[in-house]
């Protein structure tokens, strides 16, 4: 077996890949050998576009006088490292001009091979960005840069946003200050489907848009938080769909209602100067608030004395208590 299709075999190149020649770089810098394989695409296949795939003629042998070449940085190959190179030819694609040709083994605007930034962000969603790019010697932006590019490719493969019938809109905080993402998710499979910087009546708007006239009419059910910036913009382009209010914000609400009245109770109390009731009544704000399954034996026993003490109060917490039990809601 020649050493060339050994290579390409080892390396995972595929049959459209041509492995030229190799080179064992020893550099007492380095603290690992490297090997370096140059390779080109087989000849015969049209040159396409890097950015959208799309054939397009030749335009240079890369923007310098004979030619440019390129190297990418590929999967570790034993105790060495490994880097293809080749040239990088560019073509003039009828969208977005003169651009570097699509080679097989790496994508678009990158230094490292597809092998290559497929198992460093397998290993960063098996771990985090960070240690991933401990791993492999690589700053967080690098790591960063190929999820990107990850994602990027798999949802082109794919739509989101096809057979939605369920969905919930809600908003996410993503970073430090009034930074949020608005985020829509199948009701049926918990997957997210589309998000967006921002939380407003354009960003939900951007979302109907990419979804389309005829899908929106095929929404049945449309769960959110009662946000304005939602319910007038799912009136408008889901006009069909029955808005609900998710359990998390109704629960909310009722904890708040519930909050409310042991406030009017404490003040009441107050006013009748009977103020050791009312020290020992504000106390209970964060017992009445906790889940009863989360509650000692003893807290137990204060919120049935509470049936005796103060009925208004109780039935509140009742009434709280019921709606998560038929909510579902923990």
């Amino acid at each position: 077996m020649r050493v060339s299709k050994l290579l390409r075999m080892v390396l995972g190149l595929g049959r459209d890949v041509v492995v030229e020649s190799w080179e064992l770089e020893e550099d007492d810098g380095r603290a690992r050998p490297n090997l370096l394989v140059w390779v080109r695409p087989r000849a015969g296949g049209r040159q396409r576009c890097g950015r959208c795939s799309v054939v397009a003629p030749g335009y240079d042998r890369g923007g310098r006088p004979g030619g440019w070449l390129r190297r990418w940085r590929h999967l570790d190959l034993g105790f060495a490292t490994c880097d293809l190179t080749g040239d990088a030819p560019r073509v003039n694609c009828p969208e977005h001009g003169p651009t570097v040709a699509a080679v097989p083994w790496a994508r678009h605007d990158t230094a490292f091979t597809r092998a290559f930034e497929d198992l460093v962000v397998w290993e960063a969603l098996a771990s985090n960005k960070t240690s991933a790019g401990r791993r492999h010697d690589l700053s967080w932006r690098s790591v960063d840069g190929m999820c990107v590019r990850v994602a990027t490719e798999a949802l082109g493969r794919v739509d989101l946003l096809v057979g939605l019938v369920a969905i919930t809109i809600d908003e996410v905080k993503y970073k430090k200050g009034q930074r949020y993402l608005t985020v829509v998710c199948d009701q049926f499979t918990g997957r997210v489907v589309w998000a967006a910087k921002g939380r407003s009546k354009d960003t939900v708007a951007a979302f109907f848009a990419d979804l389309g006239e005829e899908r929106a009419a095929q929404l049945r059910f449309v769960s959110c938080d009662g946000a304005e910036w939602i319910r007038v913009v799912v009136a408008e382009a889901a006009p069909e769909a029955i808005v609900t209010l998710d359990p998390f914000h109704l629960v909310q609400w009722a904890n708040d209602a519930l909050d409310e009245v042991r406030r009017g109770e404490w003040n009441a109390l107050r006013d009748k100067g009977e103020s050791k009731a009312a020290k020992e009544f504000k106390g209970l704000r964060w017992l009445l608030l906790r889940n009863w399954e989360n509650l000692r034996g003893d807290q137990r026993g204060v919120i049935r004395d509470l049936a005796r003490a103060n009925r208004r109060a109780f039935r509140a917490w009742q009434l709280t208590e019921e709606l998560r039990d038929i909510l579902g809601v923990g």
